[in-house]
């Protein structure tokens, strides 16, 4: 719901204006920080950091491409997000995966 509600803009902020902040080729592309552009701000939808929801999913996709919440720890989520270049084992019970690219086309 949190990713949702700020690719809609209807709270009057979110991703419109957000860029990739940060690039590790192979591994991650990081963006969602709607505030500072950088990695050091951006807020849920409840105001500020919640819990991580559960490790359901893997970082274990072959080339990538599911999209996790970033955090600075166990349940500090809020709105910045990456998507995966690779399998990323290591982010495994860190980073919550909730979502992944369909296809290349939905990429364009």
């Amino acid at each position: 719901e949190n990713f949702k509600q700020l690719c809609s803009g209807d709270l009057g902020y979110g991703y419109a204006k957000s860029t990739l902040h940060r690039v590790v080729a192979g591994f991650v592309l990081q963006g969602g920080d709607y505030e500072n552009h950088n990695g050091t701000g951006g807020k849920s939808i409840w105001g500020g950091k919640f819990e991580d929801e559960g490790f359901k999913f893997s970082h274990t996709r072959p080339g990538g491409g599911q999209l996790s919440m970033a955090n600075s720890g166990p349940n500090t989520n809020s709105s910045q997000f990456f998507f995966t270049l690779d399998k990323c084992k290591s982010l495994n019970g860190k980073h919550v995966v909730f979502g992944e690219v369909l296809d290349e086309e939905s990429m364009n």
